[in-house]
């Protein structure tokens, strides 16, 4: 990932650490039917991960990163045995992915599959956001 030099140094640390989005960050946004699974790492290597938005919900997904003179890399372990399923049976499942990343020193957020919606905050202009609960927006992935 491109980003400054000494960026791994900044940011939030600790495991579910709420403020890592604020930070430079890769999320993975997995869909496994009706339920939506977030897994965030910052450029420090703090991660967050939660199921339909509850942050208490926590896997036992791994990450790693690590700087580099353009910036920082980072490895996820997603354990997808774990993830769980509310509807149809294995054989006819579709798995949904989202990948977005966030630029902090830019300001800038680039999803895999945009799945802008309307924001709550009025802060923001324009006033959408990415929406992690979008899963039908997602990109079908393809296990093998």
């Amino acid at each position: 990932i491109e980003a400054p030099e000494g960026l791994t140094a900044l940011g939030y640390e600790g495991r579910d650490n709420p403020r890592a989005v604020r930070d430079d960050h890769l999320s993975v946004f997995l869909g496994a039917g009706e339920n939506s699974y977030a897994f965030t790492v910052n450029a420090r290597g703090s991660l967050l991960d939660a199921r339909n938005g509850d942050r208490e919900w926590n896997s036992g997904v791994r990450a790693a990163t690590s700087a580099h003179a353009e910036g920082w890399q980072v490895e996820i372990a997603i354990p997808l045995a774990e993830l769980e399923w509310a509807g149809p049976p294995p054989e006819i499942r579709r798995w949904k992915i989202n990948i977005i990343r966030r630029d902090q020193t830019a300001h800038r957020d680039s999803e895999l599959s945009p799945t802008f919606g309307r924001s709550a905050l009025d802060h923001l202009v324009p006033m959408y956001q990415s929406d992690p609960a979008a899963v039908a927006r997602f990109a079908d992935l393809v296990l093998r």
